[in-house]
């Protein structure tokens, strides 16, 4: 077979010509592997609305995680304005001679170690409101321990 009816036979044939060129190809040091590119094309073609939705996705995903740590904080800050309330009504009752049994005095106590510790933490938020109380309600509970004084 001659050089001639081997290139009549690749250009009757063109199909083959392309993809016989289509897999050799190579652009200096950088291979190109036009297979790749074009599977690649279709692909994101056919993915093109699904990327878009999952990004739309990320970005709701992202608000809402912005929205829960949100609402943990403010609900962290309410538990702790409650702990505040009562460790503020428990002096109150002391002040005025009210007796008490030592759980009650042991919760009240895990309150004022839970508001100090969230006031170390976040030291924007106001404590001194309570400073004196802990001071009076440590100072009878360590007076009804030593007299044995609880309900």
């Amino acid at each position: 077979m001659t050089l001639d009816k081997i290139m009549e036979a690749a250009l009757s044939n063109w199909k083959i010509l392309i993809f016989v060129l289509l897999s050799l190809i190579e652009v200096s040091k950088i291979k190109i592997n036009p297979w790749s590119a074009l599977l690649g094309w279709i692909g994101n073609a056919l993915t093109f609305g699904l990327k878009k939705d999952i990004n739309l996705l990320d970005g709701k995903v992202e608000k809402m995680r912005k929205e829960l740590d949100s609402m943990k904080h403010e609900t962290k800050e309410s538990d702790v304005k409650n702990a505040r309330v009562r460790i503020l009504r428990f002096a109150d009752e002391v002040y005025r001679g009210d007796k008490h049994s030592k759980e009650s005095f042991d919760n009240v106590l895990d309150d004022i170690t839970s508001y100090e510790i969230y006031c170390k933490e976040h030291p924007n938020f106001r404590n001194e409101k309570t400073v004196i109380a802990t001071q009076r309600i440590e100072a009878i509970y360590n007076r009804c321990m030593e007299n044995h004084e609880f309900l």
